[in-house]
């Protein structure tokens, strides 16, 4: 084990991604054993899947291999400082390494990165056509086939893996049917059933390196910063160990790219273009999300998606729409904003606290705590006395939902949209903070809802009255 300044300029080295499992009780680099280890140790010390990326490394002629519990000072002096240091650098270990070697089929290091397979399913399924263009055999996909032991692997459920696999440059996956091979640049994808490949970019969105620049096409239709919406939806589904303090780190890097690629302010989770609309996020639908308590206390701020331990929505072609202006009216205003970070150097770290400082129209609301078949709730808005033609709204966890003064609770517009046969109100649900500030309100939930009379429901929301408000 060496330090990273001691490798030779130019040194090539790859990278793993594993799931640590339940109860790790494999070697991991401390205080007591660094110098130990920095002198050298038997193989026969490591688990299975780090030998056998070892082994992987050797066979392809690369010396070196980073690895998260050996190259971070798990516990111990220093070991808090070391694990912040890391979390800035974490990106640049991925984007600059020449691999990342992925143990997707196991659930912890004692798996390996082999299994036993049938190796008789790997035949490339062919279609021979007799006429026209294709004449000859043609290989047929599925792609829920192919992608079966993969996006369903162990692996793939973990929330660090997701800036792992989309910052490295090409990744190999050991599956339990198969191996398969990713690239980013350019995107391809190939494996042992299509050894020729096809493209990959459907299932992640295309990452160029950050020193170039976004393309006409992107900065005119925003592909690119909504891309970012994509990524923060999958991110949001994933699990991690330490969800209080990892949530904001593990989704750092990323973060981080999109910043810098499109030169964007970035506040706890959010690109700032896309705030306020994208603050109506709301939790998925999944049944978590509406009989438990999805949303910790201890992962500020309340108004944050990266929160939510389960799914979250946060709507691209909503914010495709809202920012075009057409049929626009009403929309509130973020005027400022505040951030304390546990590491003053890391922006895209773990936050002490963040505020949003919003200009937009409070009112009023009334609900019913019976769910539909969807998860939703029905909310109504007394100031807008007009018939609710669909009512698409969900609290932040199941005890916002019954235990809430509802004397507190206000809604806060964001926007107002105008169709051919209906007008939308998207807001949030505000709970005023136990602090003594009278106008700071931490978010409980957030909707949209419809109605069939258009000119006077932009009227009366036009009549609310306006106000600046604090969210923590």
């Amino acid at each position: 084990m060496v330090p990273g300044t001691s490798c030779p300029q130019g040194s090539q080295w790859t990278t793993l991604s594993y799931t640590w499992g339940e109860h790790p009780a494999f070697v991991k680099l401390t205080a007591e054993n660094l110098i130990r280890l920095a002198d050298g140790f038997p193989s026969t010390l490591l688990p299975p899947t780090f030998r056998d990326a070892a082994e992987l490394c050797r066979s392809i002629g690369v010396h070196y291999i980073w690895i998260d519990s050996l190259c971070i000072l798990q516990s111990g002096k220093g070991s808090t400082e070391d694990w912040l240091q890391h979390a800035t650098e974490m990106r640049k270990v991925y984007w600059n390494a020449h691999l990342n070697i992925s143990a997707d089929w196991g659930d912890s290091p004692e798996s390996g990165l082999f299994t036993l397979r049938n190796t008789g399913s790997l035949r490339t399924p062919l279609f021979h056509f007799r006429k026209g263009p294709l004449v000859g055999p043609v290989a047929i996909g599925c792609y829920q086939d192919e992608m079966e032991g993969y996006s369903d692997s162990p692996l793939s459920k973990r929330g660090w893996v997701l800036q792992e696999r989309i910052l490295s440059p090409r990744s190999i996956h050991f599956c339990r049917d198969q191996i398969r091979w990713q690239c980013s640049n350019p995107p391809f994808y190939k494996s042992e059933r299509f050894p020729d490949g096809f493209d990959f970019g459907f299932v992640y969105p295309t990452f160029r390196k950050l020193s170039t620049a976004p393309s006409t096409l992107e900065l005119q239709s925003e592909t690119g910063t909504l891309d970012y919406l994509y990524v923060a939806n999958t991110y949001s589904e994933l699990c991690l160990t330490y969800m209080d303090t990892d949530r904001y780190p593990a989704f750092g890097a990323i973060a981080e790219y999109y910043c810098r690629r499109f030169n964007e302010d970035y506040i706890a989770g959010f690109l700032k273009c896309h705030l306020p609309l994208a603050l109506g996020w709301q939790v998925g639908n999944s049944p978590s999300a509406s009989s438990s308590d999805t949303v910790s206390s201890n992962r500020p701020p309340s108004w944050s998606w990266i929160k939510s331990n389960v799914g979250t929505g946060i709507s691209e072609a909503f914010l495709r729409s809202a920012r075009s202006n057409i049929g626009q009216a009403e929309t509130a205003v973020l005027l400022s904003h505040y951030v304390e970070l546990v590491d003053p150097d890391n922006k895209y770290g773990q936050l002490k606290y963040a505020e949003l400082r919003m200009r937009g129209r409070l009112a009023t609301c009334v609900w019913d705590t019976t769910l539909d078949e969807r998860g939703y709730i029905s909310l109504k808005l007394p100031e807008v006395p007009f018939p609710v033609y669909a009512s698409r709204v969900r609290f932040d966890s199941f005890a916002n939902l019954f235990h809430t003064e509802r004397e507190q609770v206000k809604v806060l517009v964001l926007c107002t949209k105008e169709h051919e046969d209906r007008t939308q109100i998207h807001f949030i649900v505000l709970e005023k903070s136990n602090c003594d500030a009278t106008k700071t309100f931490i978010r409980i939930g957030a909707g949209v809802l419809e109605f069939e009379d258009a000119h006077d429901v932009v009227d009366c929301v036009r009549r609310l009255p306006l106000h600046d408000v604090v969210l923590i």
